[in-house]
């Protein structure tokens, strides 16, 4: 999904496609799900912002700051 947003962020007319952690070679064990908790942040006080803001963010200065292909 983020990979997906990154793509259509930048107007790459790319298909993505998903693969399986055993189709993918690694070597070391991955777990099934493994999405970081943000607990500690609000417990903190703190918010994150939602990841579409910051991909958007981050893709837009990249853009700035890479160099332009001919």
């Amino acid at each position: 999904e983020i990979a997906e947003r990154a793509a259509a962020l930048m107007g790459l007319p790319l298909q993505i496609r998903p693969v399986t952690l055993r189709s993918a070679g690694l070597r070391a064990r991955r777990p099934r799900y493994s999405a970081l908790s943000n607990a500690k942040l609000i417990e903190a006080g703190a918010r994150m912002r939602p990841w579409e803001d910051a991909l958007a963010e981050f893709v837009g200065g990249a853009a700035a700051e890479a160099p332009r292909l001919a």
